[in-house]
């Protein structure tokens, strides 16, 4: 290999690489000549690598002309720019080890057949080949004045053109060393990552500096304001309303709102007059109630005179964040009750004989009624908080945080403890982090409430973030995440995390299940049971976290089956459509499609038969 080209040697080809190197070649050729020209094939195709944009290669008119070049030893090929005549090109490299390959690299055309043109372009991926060829396939004469082998493509270095570090947003060619840094990472070579807390902008090169904090933080290092500060860098200074605490962004004190002059009032009736109209509004509200029940009673009558149908809903319910917190619940008592359970046996009789519509009648009867309030989800200091309109904690199981070291944020997190069949408060049903506030949200649940467990159904596709975990280390507000250990199966990836918090240090296992989409439900349970399976390899002896997009679809099912098979094994009995109820009164709309209704009943009887046939053979 030269350092530079040699225009006078005739077989060192200008294939050259951006470090100005290049590449020796045995042989260049073409698939014939142009009427007049006697010197060979071989002494005419080198026009195309002389260094000489002028002169040029041309073959004979016809289909599929091709030029072809041979190298020495088998060369990296990643990116190439050529000047050629008009046409429909296919570029094509060959291998002949480890067997021989002939491998498309790139197509294109150019709008006229008879101009000259300067192509660029890369292969979709580097390859490694023995030979390179430029084919025409259009009837009609090749010209090509000069080909070049620009090197390896954006964001990747050196001969064997390997790719830059992620943390790179741009690195030298020659050796991979950064240039620039990716989006919040710093270092001489991008090898750290900025504050968790460091806005938009990340930070400072050489010292890892914030250029700008979240609200409710401040300083290089972006920590949490001091009570009574919120906004950007805590330039602002709460009311004297708000005794010491406000929220981060807006400065409103809890239980207030901000009016159109941008002051603060109280939500409430604070005077004589206001309970007076109160008085006279509820009033009014109460006689619409009692008109709208009577006129609920002759439906009621109406509908039961007609065949009864059932209503199926397949996808699960994603509700508009545009229209958030604009729709009032009705508290509704449950009305139906499923007192009596079937044996393991019973079960799995009845499961085989049960049809399609039996089962979507049977899901249909469970009731969604809202059984409490989630006043404390709709404040103003807590909406921004929630993933999706309508799916939030009631107020007496929600999981309270304790946010003393964050003045500026309130107690709320979207997150339900849940009652489990052997141990009060199993679960912790929540939904998937989707910004800066609810990450670190989460990894406060998961440190105070001394969860060991996290169980994830869903991907960072769905979630559209890439994951809210770290890589390797990072701070996430007073907790320093680091992961320890991943381990890939097909559809089940495990991680451990070490949590720690000042002196305390705590580890965390992670599961999450990859093969389930947001709107299909899998055919097959094999996967899920796999999962599930790995998940309980430890004893439960703290809280388990589990959580999908929105913390109640695939985290009921998940819940629910876990809960059943418990119940199987201790009293040898399951009743499904009751444990889904009281999973309802704990967290609404747990289980909420039919087809997770179904999954959750062939995963049992999945299940349930391979353990029963074990214990009674």
């Amino acid at each position: 290999m030269h350092l530079g080209c040699n225009p006078s040697t005739i077989f060192v080809i200008l294939f050259c690489f951006r470090t100005a190197s290049c590449i020796t070649y045995k042989q260049v050729t073409q698939s014939s000549l142009p009427r007049g020209v006697a010197e060979s094939k071989e002494k005419h195709a080198a026009l195309a690598v002389d260094k000489n944009p002028f002169s040029f290669t041309e073959t004979g008119v016809g289909i599929n002309n091709y030029w072809k070049i041979t190298f020495t030893q088998p060369t990296a090929i990643s990116c190439f720019s050529m000047f050629l005549s008009g046409g429909t090109y296919t570029i094509t490299i060959f291998r002949s080890a480890p067997k021989k390959v002939e491998e498309q690299c790139h197509q294109f055309s150019t709008d006229s057949q008879t101009s000259m043109y300067h192509f660029k372009g890369c292969c979709r991926n580097q390859l490694t080949a023995d030979s390179f060829t430029v084919l025409l396939t259009n009837n009609g004469s090749l010209r090509l004045n000069e080909i070049y082998l620009d090197g390896c493509c954006d964001g990747h270095y050196g001969v064997s053109c390997t790719k830059c570090n992620k943390s790179c947003s741009s690195c030298d060619a020659a050796n991979g060393k950064c240039l620039t840094c990716a989006d919040f990472y710093y270092g001489e070579n991008c090898e750290n990552k900025c504050p968790y807390d460091c806005s938009n902008g990340g930070c400072h090169r050489e010292t890892g500096d914030c250029y700008r904090c979240h609200f409710g933080f401040y300083g290089p290092t972006c920590q949490p304001c001091l009570a009574g500060k919120y906004g950007v860098n805590c330039t602002g200074t709460c009311s004297d309303l708000c005794q010491g605490h406000c929220d981060a962004q807006t400065g409103a004190c809890p239980g207030h709102q901000i009016n159109s002059t941008g002051r603060f009032f109280r939500q409430g009736f604070l005077s004589g007059e206001s309970i007076l109209i109160f008085g006279a509004a509820m009033l009014a509200l109460t006689l619409v109630t009692v008109i709208v029940g009577m006129r609920t009673q002759c439906f009621k009558r109406i509908l039961q005179k007609r065949p009864k149908r059932c209503i199926s809903y397949q996808e699960e319910i994603v509700m508009d964040p545009r229209n958030m917190y604009d729709t009032i619940y009705e508290i509704v008592p449950y009305v139906n009750n499923f007192e009596s359970s079937d044996s393991v046996a019973e079960y799995l009789e009845k499961i085989k004989a049960k049809t399609a519509q039996m089962m979507e009648c049977e899901f249909k009867g469970i009731s969604s009624a809202f059984t409490n309030t989630s006043s404390c989800a709709v404040l103003p200091d807590n909406r921004r908080k929630n993933r999706y309109e309508g799916i939030y904690p009631y107020d007496f199981n929600r999981v309270v945080l304790d946010m003393t070291d964050f003045p500026s944020c309130t107690d709320y997190v979207n997150a339900s403890r849940i009652h489990g069949f052997v141990r009060d408060k199993l679960y912790i049903a929540t939904q998937d982090p989707f910004n800066h506030e609810t990450t670190l949200l989460f990894w406060e649940t998961v440190w105070q409430t001394g969860s060991s467990k996290i169980l994830m159904l869903t991907t960072t596709k769905q979630s559209k973030r890439n994951g809210y975990w770290p890589k390797t280390e990072e701070r996430i507000g007073r907790i320093t995440v680091r992961q320890e250990t991943i381990r890939k199966l097909q559809l089940v990836t495990c991680r451990s995390f070490v949590l720690e918090k000042g002196e305390e240090t705590r580890r965390v296992n992670h599961y999450q299940l990859i093969g389930w989409s947001q709107k299909i439900v899998p055919s097959n349970v094999n996967k899920f049971l796999q999962f599930y399976n790995l998940s309980k390899m430890e004893a439960d002896a703290t809280p388990i976290v589990v959580h999908c997009s929105s913390g109640v679809g695939k985290t009921g099912t998940y819940i629910a089956f876990d809960y059943l098979m418990d119940e199987a094994n201790e009293t040898g009995r399951l009743n499904i459509p009751n444990c889904i109820l009281n999973l309802r009164k704990q967290r609404p709309l747990m289980i909420q499609t039919l087809g997770e209704y179904r999954f959750l009943h062939a995963a049992l009887a999945e299940n349930l038969t391979h353990v029963y046939s074990e214990v009674t053979s």
